[in-house]
């Protein structure tokens, strides 16, 4: 739920037993001594404040055993209300609340965000690894961890229309659906592609009898995660120190991210070599492959390779790096 309907819910049954107790005091005394509304509310205000104020209505032996009926009833139940209003502002809710609003209208002024849902051991190392790598994120989880502290945040149920749209689902560019269970990623994919069927989503998927229904409502990738650990295990069998250099990248201060470069975008390079483009020199930035128009991909370009016009550069470096692009080509 967000921080809006969070407040509600703590202080909904307090004012909810004050509502009934007014009315069935009101009720009554209407019933019993014929008195007309106001005259009932009124009688029932002072009954329940006992401020003494002149009786309004001659109550009769069955009025009298009402009001002290209502009295020892009220009694009780005021003071339950006024010690929840009470712990409500004593226990800092007023200042969670107010925190809860500046924390909603700063989500609102994000644009194309990225917003991780599930903050668990999966969920909190994705958005830590996303923030340092200068990206907005944005969690999402029905528990709160004080990590959440270090990003922006909403508080409720993740395949709950209201939540995602507090989370800013429809301006944001990346999902990820990080929940502990399948049908929980799936049931969130659905509604996030109905808010918004331009974003992308990414789904953790545990069991593989799982993938093809993510793949049936449209989830754009999806992350086996024991497929993922066994090629790990097997990696560092086959190539251990590739996977020990990869660990020191992304557990230190530098964090490789891969990063695509459309050709299309920039006519003036079509028909140049990358020896000409020489972005290596001017960025830092390896050029680990290239993707063909026909979805074909080559490896490790030669430097005499010829740019085409459907061609997109998959380049490997730092975020700083991948920001000196721009520098490239305008």
């Amino acid at each position: 739920m967000t921080f809006r309907k969070k407040i509600l819910s703590v202080l909904y049954i307090p004012f909810l037993v004050l509502f009934v107790i007014l009315s069935v005091g009101t009720a009554g005394y209407i019933l019993l001594e014929k008195a007309s509304f106001l005259d009932s509310l009124y009688m029932t205000v002072i009954t329940l404040t006992t401020v003494g104020f002149r009786e309004v209505v001659n109550l009769d032996s069955k009025g009298k055993v009402f009001t002290i009926f209502l009295i020892l009833m009220g009694m009780g139940l005021i003071g339950y209300t006024i010690s929840s209003v009470s712990a409500f502002f004593v226990e800092g809710g007023l200042k969670e609340f107010m925190k809860g609003r500046r924390m909603e209208k700063e989500i609102k002024k994000l644009k194309s965000h990225i917003i991780v849902c599930g903050f668990g051991e999966s969920g909190s190392k994705i958005a830590e690894i996303l923030k340092k790598s200068g990206k907005d994120v944005v969690v999402v989880d029905s528990t709160y961890f004080p990590a959440m502290e270090n990003h922006y945040h909403i508080i409720g149920d993740a395949t709950d229309d209201e939540t995602l749209k507090a989370a800013g689902l429809k301006k944001a560019s990346f999902l990820v659906a990080a929940l502990p269970s399948d049908s929980d990623n799936i049931f969130l994919s659905i509604t996030a592609k109905a808010l918004n069927k331009g974003i992308k989503v990414i789904a953790k998927a545990k069991d593989n009898r799982s993938i093809k229904k993510m793949k049936l409502v449209g989830v754009d990738e999806i992350v086996y995660l024991f497929d993922i650990t066994a090629r790990r295990i097997a990696n560092l069998i086959i190539s251990p120190h590739f996977v020990n250099m990869v660990d020191v990248f992304s557990e230190g201060n530098v964090y490789l991210e891969i990063a695509e470069i459309d050709i299309s975008k920039y006519p003036d390079y079509i028909g140049k070599t990358i020896a000409q483009l020489n972005l290596k020199r001017k960025t830092g930035l390896l050029i680990v492959a290239i993707k063909k128009g026909n979805g074909s991909l080559k490896f490790n370009p030669d430097s005499d390779y010829v740019f085409e016009e459907k061609d997109v550069l998959l380049v490997m470096g730092t975020r700083e790096q991948i920001e000196r692009v721009n520098n490239v080509f305008f």
